[in-house]
């Protein structure tokens, strides 16, 4: 997740799997599971 708007080059690297490291919330670096509909995670923010 960023807190800009990506350009379409930018959105097309990401897309291809080019490392683009967010910088509000990177899904990637989380710890979480699911279970059902809900994902659990203990601490979201450090």
């Amino acid at each position: 997740m960023w807190d800009f708007v990506l350009s379409p080059v930018e959105i097309n690297s990401v897309y291809n799997g080019k490392a683009f490291s967010a910088n509000v919330l990177n899904w990637q670096e989380l710890s979480y599971e699911a279970q059902g509909e809900v994902f659990v995670k203990t601490q979201l923010w450090t």
